[in-house]
C-alpha cells in the first residue's frame, strides 16, 4: 500500500512538472527578426532538429531549419525558419497537433 502511494505521488509530481514545462515556448523567437543571418539565428536558438533545401517558384534555393520540442516522445512545438542567401525570410509556427483521441472511436481529435 505504501509503495502504491509513493508511486502515485511520484506520478503526480512528474505530471505537474511536465505541465509546467510545456506552458511556455521552448524557443524564444522574440529576438528573431527578418534579415538575420543563419549563424545569428542558430546562436539564439541552438542547433536545429533538421535542415532542408528546396527551390522556390523563382528558382531560388531556400534553406529551411526545423526546430522541434518533444514532450513524452511526441512533437509539441514546431518552428520553421527559411533563409535565402543566408538571410532569414520566414518564421512560421503551425498550431500544435492534437494527440487526444475520442474514447469511443479511438480516432484523433482535430
Amino acid at each position: 500500500m505504501k509503495k502504491l502511494m509513493v508511486a502515485a505521488l511520484l506520478s503526480l509530481a512528474l505530471f505537474s512538472l511536465l505541465s509546467c514545462s510545456v506552458s511556455k515556448s521552448a524557443f524564444d523567437t522574440t529576438r528573431i527578426k527578418a534579415g538575420m543571418s543563419k549563424k545569428a539565428v542558430i546562436e539564439q536558438l541552438g542547433k536545429p532538429y533538421k535542415t532542408e533545401f528546396f527551390t522556390n517558384n523563382y528558382s531560388e534555393v531556400i534553406e529551411r531549419l526545423q526546430y522541434i520540442k518533444f514532450v513524452l516522445g511526441n512533437p509539441y512545438e514546431v518552428h520553421y525558419l527559411e533563409f535565402r542567401n543566408d538571410k532569414l525570410i520566414s518564421l512560421t509556427s503551425p498550431p500544435p497537433v492534437s494527440n487526444q483521441r475520442d474514447h469511443h472511436t479511438n480516432e484523433l481529435q482535430p
